[in-house]
């Protein structure tokens, strides 16, 4: 986490009393310290010497023992951290990001107004001196281009920018309950009296005109053959009675 945020963090903690006033062991102690001080989970789990998912349940263990006014100091010590990496979304996204193709910066020509293109002296890769034509004696000129802008860079801060929002808003409790209704076909709500609907749905497999009925399925015969492969007896007919 970066200096600021830890500042942030440290002085939310001084202001308040310690919000990890619970009966725990002295290695969940420090692993809540740690984490109070705005160190993530995986430093605190290198820390500690455990796992990052046995770090998490301990302090989903410990903000679920504390009491309603510790729990309010570190939701605003998460809030804090929350307004800290926002701001550093948005100074990140407010940057100019280079598009790459290949492995070589992206650029576009540029050109007037009249459609012709914008013309520019051409300078030397090593010197930086401008060059010129050794038989006319006038300045190389090579056309203007201009970079790509990576839109991707800009929607990905955007996309994190919403997580960090959506947090803050379950955090607070900011977002409101979703209502519902029941409402019939034409779009009226039901009454509290009124009964629900019911629908008597009928399948029937359609059918041809011409369709003759499905024939009844025979019984399979079975032969008898010897090891030379000769026909030993032929099956019996079925009787009308079977």
């Amino acid at each position: 986490m970066p200096q600021r945020s830890r500042k942030i963090t440290k002085s939310v903690v001084q202001r308040t009393a310690s919000p990890l006033a619970v009966k725990v062991t002295d290695q969940v102690r420090r692993v809540l310290d740690w984490y109070a001080e705005g160190r993530t989970l995986r430093e605190v789990a290198e820390l500690s010497g455990r796992s990052v998912p046995w770090v998490h349940a301990r302090i989903i263990e410990a903000l679920a023992a504390i009491p309603l006014q510790a729990a309010e100091r570190l939701r605003q010590i998460e809030c804090a951290k929350l307004d800290e990496a926002e701001q550093q979304t948005l100074m990140l996204r407010e940057r100019f990001h280079l598009k790459l193709s290949n492995g070589h910066v992206a650029c576009v020509p540029v050109f007037n107004a009249d459609g012709t293109p914008k013309m520019r002296p051409k300078y030397h890769p090593r010197t930086g001196k401008p060059l010129v034509d050794e038989a006319t004696g006038e300045p190389v000129l090579e056309q203007e281009t201009s970079y790509i802008e990576d839109i991707s860079q800009v929607l990905e801060c955007d996309a994190h920018l919403l997580k960090i929002r959506k947090r803050r808003a379950e955090l607070l409790g900011l977002d409101a309950p979703i209502k519902t209704s029941l409402t019939d076909p034409e779009g009226n709500p039901l009454l509290p009296n009124q009964a629900p609907m019911q629908f008597n749905i009928t399948f029937e497999a359609p059918r041809g005109d011409n369709e003759a009925a499905a024939p009844a399925r025979q019984p399979r015969k079975r032969y008898q053959y010897d090891r030379q492969g000769a026909l030993k007896a032929a099956p019996a007919e079925p009787s009308a009675a079977g």
